[in-house]
């Protein structure tokens, strides 16, 4: 996208329209290209050479007599396509010395490709062109540079007030008069206060498109689609503090157009913001640890009274933390293959608050939340699963969960809490629950096994009526444990065992007829059958730990 086609990029000089109020430039006409009149002119070029297009610049003015093409004029037609490609802001050629007049066919060209094409002036003087131009150039983008020297010891006084990276977000928004938002090297969105969901809307359309281009280009000006469907531009700037971590900002044309000071303004200031990034990332990092430290200490029990737990919140601006209760939640991937939070997603999560203020740590490779929770108020309850579930699916990038969810409990037993939804999280894995929300009422029987404690008893138990039919498929490469499952799935029902497991009707009896002879038992005495439905079960259990 060229300059003389967008607003991006443009520079505050001097355009086509102005030539027409300078006096070096007498009885000025227009030919062709009014619509581009507004095209941006930095130089001026005289050329009287057969090959100008190999010498022409963006932005120029370009100035002749035509004496190279006095000849053959429709060559002015295979040069009017290259200035075009070249970027040249306009064309003006004077007359009656070489040239007695510009054919009609060169005006349609330019007319056609949209390049503005000026008749000069028989008496015209080119070096006085040169000079006033150039002049009105200078001056103006002297003017800019002054603008944007200010701007940028505005910026700098307020990295010297030490304002937090959203704060000077906002200051700089105010500057260049449209949204601003930062990408860090970790792809977390940054934002003022006033339009971190204005920025979520576009940053998910910007995820759409090219990345290799984004990441490529050092500015770019996309096409995005408003909440209204009209067509937004946004402009996106890279600083590669190194190769493979580049800062970007993100400038929302909202308000006004993102002309060339303002994107000076934007380039300048990465560094700065880079620095700010960075500065608050580290301290971000070190209080997320002690945050965490915090977190874990309670679940550990080491806070031993409501006032400790009260003066402790208070340094994380959590108020009155004892003067509530609390559910802990599991969160509990359906796939290995699901990406796992880290300390990093973890400060990501602890640093939306929602009208439920929940808490996230990581426990044992598993990650937890600490749910505030009134007593006796199951709508309350069931409101903050609901924002937890959307909050961690925004973050986490993933539905592909259930959340495990405690018995409520007063804060200083939050470690009770933690035990029996780490209880919970176990049965859910033996007996495969996929509810959103999981509860012990879910369960049915697993809701008791669990509460059995680890006893010797326990492991005779399974060696008695489990352990001989592993050794059996083991040894011999055999399903039988697997068949055992289906036929208590099913109800006890051969038939419906062998449609379950695709699998003939006469191999599930036999399987079944090796089971017995194995443990010697027999399927008709309902106690033996209650034991190997409770034998089953534990050992599930027993995987999940």
């Amino acid at each position: 996208m060229s300059s003389q086609s967008s607003s991006f990029g443009m520079i505050r000089t001097i355009s086509c329209h102005d030539l027409f109020n300078m006096t070096a430039l007498p009885k000025l006409k227009l030919l062709a290209g009014e619509r581009k009149l507004s095209n941006i002119i930095s130089r001026v070029n005289i050329m009287e050479v057969p090959d100008i297009q190999n010498w022409v610049q963006h932005n120029e003015f370009l100035i002749t007599t035509g004496f190279s093409y006095q000849n053959n004029l429709d060559e002015f037609l295979t040069l009017i396509p290259y200035l075009v490609e070249k970027g040249v802001s306009a064309f003006a050629i004077k007359p009656k010395r070489f040239i007695t007049e510009i054919p009609q066919s060169v005006i349609d060209c330019a007319e056609h490709y949209g390049l503005p094409l000026f008749e000069l002036a028989e008496d015209t003087v080119f070096s006085n062109v040169v000079r006033e131009v150039m002049e009105k150039v200078v001056s103006s983008e002297t003017e800019h540079i002054m603008k944007l020297q200010d701007r940028l010891a505005l910026v700098s006084n307020l990295m010297i007030q030490d304002h937090s990276i959203s704060t000077l977000i906002e200051k700089i928004e105010k500057l260049i008069g449209n949204p601003l938002a930062v990408v860090d090297s970790r792809g977390q969105l940054i934002t003022g206060k006033q339009n971190g969901q204005l920025f979520e809307f576009y940053y998910e359309q910007l995820l759409l498109k090219d990345t290799t281009l984004l990441m490529n280009l050092q500015k770019s000006c996309l096409d995005l689609i408003d909440m209204n469907g009209e067509q937004i531009n946004i402009h996106v700037f890279n600083l590669w503090d190194s190769e493979k971590e580049p800062l970007r900002t993100i400038v929302l044309e909202a308000n006004n157009i993102c002309d060339e000071l303002d994107s000076a303004t934007v380039s300048h200031i990465q560094p700065y913001l880079n620095i700010r990034v960075r500065s608050e990332v580290t301290y971000l990092q070190v209080k997320n640890k002690y945050f965490d430290d915090f977190l874990q200490d309670w679940l550990n029990g080491h806070i031993k009274s409501l006032e400790e737990l009260n003066v402790k919140g208070e340094l994380y601006q959590l108020e009155d933390l004892a003067s509530q209760h609390y559910q802990i939640a599991i969160v509990n991937f359906y796939s290995s293959l699901s990406a796992r939070p880290d300390y990093s997603t973890l400060g990501a999560l602890n640093k939306h608050e929602y009208e439920s203020r929940f808490m996230f740590t990581i426990k044992e490779g598993k990650l937890i939340v600490i749910i505030p929770s009134e007593q006796d108020c199951e709508q309350a309850t069931e409101q903050s699963l609901i924002l937890l579930r959307k909050l961690l699916e925004k973050v986490l990038q993933t539905k592909q969960f259930s959340l495990c969810v405690g018995e409520i409990f007063p804060p200083i037993k939050l470690p009770d809490a933690l035990e029996d939804v780490e209880r919970l999280y176990v049965a859910t894995n033996a007996c495969c629950e996929k509810s959103d929300n999981v509860t012990w009422d879910k369960l049915g029987i697993y809701s008791v096994l669990t509460l059995l404690p680890a006893h010797k008893n326990i492991d005779k138990f399974l060696v008695q009526f489990i352990q001989p039919i592993i050794d059996y498929d083991q040894l011999h490469h055999s399903n039988l444990l697997h068949t055992l499952k289906s036929y208590f799935l099913m109800g006890c029902n051969i038939k419906s065992t062998a449609q379950h497991m695709f699998t003939h009707y006469n191999t599930v009896v036999y399987r079944l007829d090796k089971i017995k002879a194995i443990l010697d038992i027999s399927f008709d005495d309902s106690e033996i059958q209650l034991k190997l439905l409770l034998a089953l079960k534990l050992y599930e259990m027993s995987q999940t730990i």
